[in-house]
């Protein structure tokens, strides 16, 4: 997990650190935070954890975002009670081209998730999956980004009779 911070305003953001470091540094001045983490199924406790401590620190004047190539809906759901304020779906890349997407990054909040959102990790590998379809269809940036985080009613997997979830 990686912490990136900035002040108010169109100021640069600054990173990464590691969570400890990067909590120890807020201030009165940060203005915006984002939690970076690549597999979050496996990273949920933590950075619920992290949430919940920058919350305490910083109070209702930071953002706290939570940042992901892996959203899914079981570990966004904790981070969001814990005190994230919204979503952030990024490239999975390092840390320099995050500083560069991250001020034109699209947020948003959890009731923008699809609930069917899941995440699975096969061959060693984290993938965001739909759960409408038994967990067996990975799901491509592009249809991520467009229906299952966003226009959720618009996805043509949720629209139809037939319900592909396990009883």
């Amino acid at each position: 997990m990686q912490l990136f911070s900035r002040k108010p305003g169109d100021t640069p953001w600054q990173g990464p650190a590691d969570p400890i470091t990067g909590l120890a540094a807020v201030n009165d001045e940060v203005s915006d935070l984002v939690l970076h983490v690549e597999w979050p199924i496996l990273q949920a406790a933590r950075l619920a954890g992290a949430v919940r401590l920058t919350r305490r620190l910083g109070g209702d004047r930071i953002r706290i975002g939570i940042a992901t190539p892996h959203p899914a809906g079981e570990w966004l759901a904790e981070a969001f009670r814990a005190g994230a304020d919204d979503l952030v779906i990024c490239p999975g890349a390092p840390a320099q081209v995050l500083l560069a997407f991250l001020p034109a990054a699209r947020r948003c909040r959890l009731e923008d998730c699809c609930p069917h959102l899941h995440q699975r990790i096969r061959h060693n590998l984290p993938m965001c999956v739909c759960g409408r379809h038994r967990d067996r269809m990975v799901l491509a940036g592009h249809h991520l980004d467009r229906w299952c985080v966003g226009d959720v009613a618009s996805c043509p997997h949720r629209s139809g009779g037939d319900d592909h979830e396990e009883a």
